[in-house]
């Protein structure tokens, strides 16, 4: 069914600085409540950019890290007042189950998946030890199709890095091949976490604004278990990008795989500890119809 727009705005700074293999200092952003201004029959017009490749060397690679500038981050939430129906890129009212972004890296040597970060907010259980997985699926088929490999996050661990202003990493002793294709989707699932009258487990995946990914990159797969691309008029209408970043090697020995993905992490910091950032941080509210 179709939604409708609510927006709101304040703006911080983005501190890009020194993160590490040893899974500290991932710094993201952290946005700050905001009024709601009405934006219901503002039809914009379609321009932006598609996900992009920022980081390479000879045999890593990250993808949309850090986000780009062109990129104002949001974070979207429904109902009235603003997050009173949940989270557009977490858990609601409707109780969808996923939310993913698809990659399409067809033009790279890399084979397969070692870490992955993703950007949260507005994270808080009264369990902690809830968890949210970050799943991988085949996207040959430009839909979500078999599953390639996971890893899980604690609701405590995310509103640790949330606090800290981190990035959520997992890393995969075992890297996650990519299929022939290349092609592939990077999904949250926030099945095991509630928004019901009684309890309301708060998260949200920071994005991109509408109409800066076209087409959108993100899907949503609803209580039914259908996928649905965030851009069409049966999902929300939004044309946009996840924080989630996956970060690509090729396929070699383990030992040397292990070396080349610590000093491209190293070679990484030391380009993002020179990069102080002002960025517009949306918090945004939408309405489902």
């Amino acid at each position: 069914m179709k939604k409708q727009l609510l927006y709101s705005l304040t703006l911080i700074a983005l501190m890009l600085v020194n993160f590490s293999f040893a899974q500290q200092n991932r710094t993201s952003s952290n946005p700050a409540p905001a009024k709601q201004l009405n934006k219901h029959g503002v039809n914009s017009p379609k321009k932006g950019t598609q996900a992009v490749i920022t980081t390479t060397t000879s045999t890593c690679m990250s993808i949309n890290l850090p986000a780009p500038a062109t990129w104002s981050l949001v974070n979207y939430g429904t109902g009235t007042p603003i997050f009173a129906d949940g989270f557009v890129n977490g858990p609601n009212i409707y109780g969808d189950r996923e939310k993913a972004m698809y990659f399409d890296v067809s033009a790279t040597a890399n084979t397969m998946i070692t870490q992955v970060y993703v950007g949260f907010d507005h994270a808080y259980s009264a369990t902690p030890t809830k968890t949210v997985a970050v799943k991988f699926y085949d996207g040959t088929s430009l839909s979500p199709g078999a599953a390639l490999g996971s890893g899980t996050l604690s609701m405590g661990t995310i509103m640790t890095d949330v606090s800290n202003n981190q990035y959520s990493l997992i890393i995969f002793p075992t890297p996650i091949l990519l299929p022939a294709s290349k092609r592939f989707f990077a999904s949250v699932d926030i099945s095991g976490l509630q928004w019901t009258s009684t309890v309301k487990d708060s998260l949200s995946i920071i994005s991109n604004t509408d109409n800066q990914t076209i087409p959108s990159a993100a899907w949503e797969k609803w209580s039914t278990n259908t996928w649905y691309n965030m851009g069409s008029t049966s999902s929300w209408t939004l044309d946009i990008s996840l924080l989630i970043h996956p970060f690509l090697h090729k396929l070699q020995s383990p030992l040397r795989l292990q070396l080349q993905v610590i000093q491209f992490v190293q070679d990484k910091a030391l380009l993002i500890t020179q990069q102080v950032q002002q960025v517009r941080v949306l918090t945004i509210g939408i309405m489902r119809q």
